[in-house]
């Protein structure tokens, strides 16, 4: 990781400065202008098989010398550019900071800031406004932002599986795929949540470019692990080339979830870098606990920690059934318990409707968090329900009418039977204990929603490797093998 460089203006001498955003830097004396000049990417490094990238190391990569900051409140560490003098941590704003040095190794490239401070500092006043279930407004205007490069693994993979799937029914399919994922991206910091990361995703990596000092003038860089950050890196994202080729295979087999009883793959490809990637990060304080916020500097995606109010989330689930149980009750009283039945079910399935065409609006597909479950090719939205309630955490336009959508079409699914099977016990060609059953099972499937939201949960849990034991220490066949 390269230095502040004592760059200079070539009129009068001084100190050149860079503004993130901007296309050029800046003398801090007569204001004269020099263009950065952006120079091409190393290449990735190249190893033969998924093992040899566990075993990777840095060893013969080139190193440089720098002086770093830790801050004693979050254990954040950055590097300190020459040019800046700062008491506040990046992350926390915490005063205390502690001074030292690190051998870093050389990033492969870096992506230049392209949202500047007043668009991110926008951002982050709307984000906060129309933040959904927060117990109170977090705060009036934006705080200080500072701009950061994060530390990211970027991997490319090329492999053929060969495979043998067994569908729901029927007997087992071989079958061959050939996969090709390229840029996915993890995050390596140490203290930046992995959650963060990947949810300022995706980044378009196809506008890398050489880590040329220009660009890093003024700007913090975090610190990296190396040996144990390339390897946790490359096992979550060998899991997400595990899910795709899963993925992939699930049309073959004439099956939505075969049980695939042997996977072998070949690998013809294997690719990563070391890149910088840009950031403003910002934190406040509410009720005593300090929460971090970060901007992608390239697209304005926010990724923020932020408090949620119980009771709100609560009154939001029981809102949509407030208005069916008032119409049930109200027609149960004049007209009886069918009455109240087709009140309940009529009126869920008014709304379920009305919920379909609020949400009828949204774009295809959605830039939040790409890689993990959103913009499948021919897809329109998330395919996982998790996904969608963490984007609407987030303040997400998207997913929150992908959430439209979807308890829409829930809606009128669950609504469906019981109407026609009322409909038809009316009119006596349907027994009692089958128009019971059908209202069972509309019931029992709203409860199965919120098991499959639990379920999707612990599977990004398990995708990004939350409940992982540490790699530090565990030989690469070892690793191979978890």
């Amino acid at each position: 990781m390269t230095q502040d460089p004592t760059s200079h203006c070539r009129r009068c001498n001084a100190p050149l400065t860079y503004t993130p955003g901007a296309a050029a830097i800046t003398c801090r004396h007569c204001g004269e202008q020099q263009s950065i000049a952006y120079a091409e990417a190393a290449p990735a490094r190249a190893v033969s098989s998924y093992q040899e990238l566990l075993g990777a190391e840095f060893e013969r990569a080139p190193r440089a010398e720098v002086e770093t900051v830790r801050c004693d409140g979050c254990g954040a560490e950055t590097t300190r550019p020459a040019s800046v003098i700062s008491d506040k941590c990046p992350f926390c704003a915490s005063p205390a900071l502690s001074t030292g040095g690190a051998r870093l190794c050389q990033p492969d490239g870096v992506l230049p800031f392209h949202v500047d401070e007043q668009r991110a500092r926008k951002a982050v006043v709307r984000w906060q406004r129309d933040l959904w279930f927060k117990p109170a407004p977090l705060f009036t205007e934006s705080p200080p932002l500072h701009a950061l490069y994060l530390p990211y693994w970027s991997f490319d993979w090329d492999v053929t599986t060969d495979y043998v799937a067994r569908p729901t029914k029927g007997a087992a399919v071989a079958g061959r795929d050939r996969t090709q994922v390229n840029g996915s991206t993890v995050l390596a910091s140490r203290s930046v949540p992995i959650t963060m990361g990947a949810d300022l995703e995706p980044w378009d990596l196809d506008q890398i470019v050489a880590p040329t000092p220009e660009l890093l003038l003024g700007v913090r860089a975090e610190t990296h692990g190396e040996l144990d950050g390339l390897a946790r890196g490359a096992a979550l994202s060998h899991r997400l080339l595990d899910r795709e080729i899963e993925f992939k295979i699930r049309p073959g087999t004439g099956s939505y979830r075969p049980t695939i009883e042997s996977k072998t793959p070949t690998y013809h490809g294997v690719h990563y870098r070391l890149l910088l990637l840009p950031v403003w990060s910002t934190s406040y304080t509410f009720q005593g606990r300090s929460h971090r916020v970060l901007v992608n500097a390239r697209t304005g995606e926010i990724a923020g920690e932020r408090p949620v109010s119980a009771a709100r989330v609560t009154l939001m689930f029981l809102a949509p059934f407030a208005l069916p149980l008032v119409v049930g009750v109200v027609a149960g009283i004049t007209g009886g318990a069918m009455s109240f039945c087709f009140g309940l079910w009529g009126t869920l399935a008014a709304q379920s409707v009305l919920i379909l065409i609020m949400g009828s609006g949204a774009p295809a597909g959605s830039r939040h968090h790409g890689q993990f479950f959103l913009l499948r090719e021919g897809t329109r939205g998330t395919e996982n329900f998790a996904e969608i309630m963490s984007g609407l955490m987030q303040n997400d336009p998207a997913s929150r009418r992908e959430l439209w959508r979807f308890f829409g079409f829930v809606g009128i699914f669950l609504t469906v039977g019981p109407l026609l099977s009322l409909t038809l016990y009316r009119n006596g060609a349907f027994p009692l204990a089958m128009t019971i059953a059908f209202h069972l099972f509309s019931v029992v499937a709203m409860i199965a929603v919120w098991v499959s939201y639990r379920e999707n949960v612990k599977e990004k849990r398990k995708l990004l490797g939350l409940d992982d034991a540490p790699l530090v220490g565990v030989s690469p066949a070892a690793a191979g093998r978890s």
